[in-house]
């Protein structure tokens, strides 16, 4: 088992099992399997390619597959870089509830906590996923407010529940 950032090295297999979660949980993210596989790979190979330690993505490995995903960035605007976000996170359903996820929310928070002046990881996530809620919050994660219809899912405007884990201020 390994999670590490993932690089260009990486590329087919993050896009391989990124297009399977849009497929599988279109639900859980913003953009669709279709329009995903319209803009093609390209951001992410400069994205994998660029060793940006404010702008990457996390892969799970065992036995050489990649088997989960979570993405982090963060802010840019001067008034905002003091927190890093939490995206598109997707674990393969044969290895769900095995800690990958675990494993990838370490990593992401230990990863947080090295960069300079970062206080906060902030997520979103559906109302309706209650196990990745109560996740967040075995994390420390705090629900700050629920944004009702915040997204079209497939047959219905889902609510969000915005999360944010305080890193301390040194």
């Amino acid at each position: 088992m390994q999670v590490r950032p993932l690089s260009e090295l990486d590329l087919d297999s993050f896009i391989d099992l990124r297009l399977q979660g849009l497929k599988e949980s279109p639900d859980s993210f913003l953009i669709s399997y279709e329009q995903e596989k319209e803009t093609g790979p390209a951001y992410f190979q400069e994205l994998l390619g660029s060793e940006n330690p404010d702008n990457l993505i996390f892969g799970f490995y065992m036995d050489d597959k990649l088997l989960g995903i979570l993405g982090m960035y963060r802010d840019n605007l001067p008034k905002l870089n003091h927190r890093m976000n939490i995206w598109g996170i997707y674990v393969h359903p044969d290895v769900r509830r095995n800690g990958v996820a675990k494993a990838l929310l370490k990593k992401s928070i230990d990863h947080a906590k090295k960069q300079d002046k970062v206080f906060n990881i902030r997520l979103s996530v559906d109302a309706k996923n209650k196990k990745a809620i109560e996740l967040y919050q075995k994390f420390g994660f705090v629900e700050w407010g629920v944004e009702p219809k915040a997204t079209q899912g497939v047959n219905e405007l889902l609510d969000d529940v915005h999360m944010s884990l305080a890193l301390g201020e040194s």
